[in-house]
């Protein structure tokens, strides 16, 4: 009887909406792994990705929920490898999306003969949070922990090595992935007199949007007619406020449109009905906004910093990358008028941006090769 109410308080997630203190939640955790049984298949891959996480795939499939940064690339490796909780011999972790006391689970893990995967994201740094060294403690651990790790991109392994520690293990870099079938430019449509800017994503820093918005007013100042839609939650202070005042103050009116979360259902119309997608995120690692994009035929805009070099290239033609300081103790940004004039060039070449965008996709980001790269690591890692 404690078993069952165990599973069933950490199974569905009430364990964290109890007001419970921390030590009381790793309690009850350590409990319910004490008395969790699993099976592991000696016939093939079995994945689990942590009870937290659960079925990713799911929740995107029926749009019922918010899916963003590491949990969108769960969705296309669980068309592959479903979650199985009971049945596996493979724990896979985004470092971004943890579960729950990562390295207590990994632990019981491997205790029980799994194998470890650790998919590594960005690390923290001074610039981003005070509490980058708490942050990259844990995943040090995970990285003595894991049995492999894959990489979303250069960026991620060079920053991991300077901030968490080298892999002691086998590793790969393996970019982010996108359904090239669900995201793909939509022929029916076409462009007119409007240039229809984007910025997409979970927005903790307010620089990627009011940017943007910045640059809105810039472009219709000088004759051209630009509007921006701001999809995704905006997560910093006091942000609804800020952006509704400087629309205001800025006269922009109905040329700035809020659409907020979305989910992965609806995420292909929001970027099909976009020209270009403006991603200001400093130094981020490998983002799935971008690849989508591309995937779409929508050219994008952003910095020479963190993965987006990798992504969109920086001769590829399929957007335009601006110079930024390199710095891991502050944050920098291009200036709204560098980024109206990038707009401008787009513009006035965009059949041979949108073709340059959707090439790079399917050159780089296909979920099928992305799949196929793990169904390799993952034979071997068991074998």
């Amino acid at each position: 009887m404690f078993k069952k109410q165990l599973t069933k308080l950490v199974g569905y997630g009430r364990w964290m909406k109890r007001g419970l203190s921390a030590a009381s939640r790793e309690k009850v955790y350590r409990a319910y792994l004490k008395h969790k049984n699993i099976s592991r298949p000696s016939d093939r891959v079995g994945v689990c990705y942590g009870d937290h996480i659960g079925n990713v795939r799911g929740i995107a499939q029926q749009g019922i929920g918010e899916v963003t940064g590491g949990q969108v690339k769960l969705g296309y490796l669980q068309e592959r490898f479903p979650h199985e909780p009971e049945k596996f011999n493979v724990l896979y972790l985004v470092s971004s999306a943890l579960p729950p006391f990562p390295i207590m689970l990994s632990r019981w893990a491997k205790s029980n003969g799994v194998k470890v995967v650790l998919n590594q994201n960005g690390v923290a740094y001074s610039a981003w949070t005070p509490d980058h060294e708490v942050i990259n403690a844990e995943l040090r651990e995970l990285f003595a922990l894991a049995d492999f790790i894959v990489y979303q991109s250069e960026f991620c392994k060079r920053a991991a090595d300077r901030y968490v520690d080298k892999p002691q293990c086998p590793w790969k870099i393996l970019f982010n992935c996108v359904d090239l079938e669900r995201f793909k430019p939509d022929p029916l449509n076409v462009r007119n007199d409007v240039t229809r800017l984007l910025v997409a994503g979970t927005h903790y820093q307010a620089e990627r949007v009011t940017h943007p918005i910045q640059v809105v007013h810039e472009l219709r100042k000088s004759g051209i007619n630009a509007t921006l839609d701001i999809a995704g939650g905006l997560r910093w202070e006091n942000a609804k406020t800020e952006v509704a005042t400087l629309i205001e103050q800025l006269e922009l009116g109905a040329s700035v449109r809020i659409t907020g979360p979305y989910s992965q259902v609806s995420a292909p119309l929001i970027f099909a009905r976009a020209d270009i997608l403006m991603h200001l995120k400093y130094k981020d690692p490998c983002p799935n906004v971008a690849i989508e994009a591309l995937a779409s035929g929508v050219p994008v805009i952003g910095t020479m910093s963190g993965g987006l070099p990798e992504l969109v290239g920086v001769s590829a033609g399929a957007g335009m990358l601006l110079d930024v300081a390199d710095d891991w103790d502050q944050m920098h940004y291009a200036a709204a008028g560098d980024l109206s004039q990038a707009v401008e060039q787009i513009v006035n070449m965009y059949n041979e941006y949108t073709e340059s965008a959707r090439k790079r996709a399917e050159l780089l980001f296909s979920a099928d090769h992305w799949i196929a790269e793990h169904e390799i690591f993952l034979d071997d890692l068991l074998s």
